[in-house]
């Protein structure tokens, strides 16, 4: 199953202010090196896990337009918002679903893509041997996974802020989305689940955001981190975002904000007949 916790949970308004203030900051631009890399693949049908509030399926949808595509995630309010933000194709299906427990056909889909989901899956291996399953002989999983936080400035910022105000039982959700960047540890259970030719590239971008002010209410109440926020001491949440919000304009800028980001881009091929 993937992780249903305080720290990882997408619910409420939590949706709402990811999209609105984290698109541009984190997730755009892989969405875009992503699309380019699926163009190159040209799928007859695809499988996107974790598909959130439908950042990537928004482009797969248009440069896909005759592909067969189910967009899933675990999280039904998500799929809320990315339903009211995607326009209805016929090509296009919304499922609520579990990555570890697929309810699909074998041998499905020619590529299974997922956008910084694969660190919040509890059971990976499970996650994978599902993916191997539901792909056609020689299908590509392809995924993005955060790197290290300490090539990404922003979310590290956020962390420390947080641990700040909550010296003691800190929330822990900025450390679990970097915590799965290992090439060995990805590889090996890639390949215990059945996958060939692994290749996992890093990949440096940057992301936007407008102001400080936006970014770190993006990062404050776009993420699970609010849900623990909250239920910890509420009262502190906008000192917290002002004090967020001065460390990054110290960092980038009271304008117009460019924040460097890495990671890494991992691709695996299912062995054909």
């Amino acid at each position: 199953m993937e992780i249903l916790t305080e720290t990882t949970a997408y619910a409420g308004s939590i949706p709402v202010n990811y999209d609105l203030y984290l698109s541009s900051l984190l997730f755009e631009p892989y969405a875009a090196d992503m699309l380019d890399r699926l163009k190159r693949l040209q799928p007859a049908s695809l499988l996107e896990l974790a598909c959130g509030t439908g950042i990537l399926t928004r482009l797969l949808t248009a440069a896909f337009p005759d592909t067969p595509i189910i967009a899933s995630d675990i999280h039904p309010d998500t799929i809320q918002i990315a339903r009211q933000k995607t326009r209805e194709q016929i090509n296009l299906r919304w499922e609520v679903m579990d990555a570890a427990k697929l309810p699909l056909e074998d041998e499905q889909f020619g590529v299974v893509v997922c956008q910084f989901g694969v660190m919040f899956f509890k059971d990976k291996p499970e996650a994978f041997r599902e993916a191997l399953r539901v792909l056609k002989p020689g299908g590509t999983l392809i995924f993005s996974v955060w790197d290290d936080i300490n090539f990404n400035t922003a979310c590290k910022l956020a962390n420390n802020t947080v641990a700040k105000f909550f010296p003691e039982n800190t929330p822990g959700f900025f450390e679990l989305p970097y915590s799965y960047h290992d090439d060995y540890i990805i590889k090996r259970s890639l390949y215990a689940a059945g996958f060939r030719e692994v290749d996992i590239a890093v990949v440096p971008l940057s992301g936007f955001s407008p102001s400080p002010a936006d970014a770190a209410k993006g990062l404050l109440e776009g993420t699970p981190a609010n849900t623990a926020i909250l239920e910890r001491n509420g009262q502190a949440l906008p000192a917290m975002e002002a004090a967020l919000a001065e460390e990054l304009r110290m960092h980038f800028g009271q304008h117009n904000l460019h924040v460097p980001m890495q990671a890494k881009l991992v691709t695996a091929v299912k062995a054909g007949y």
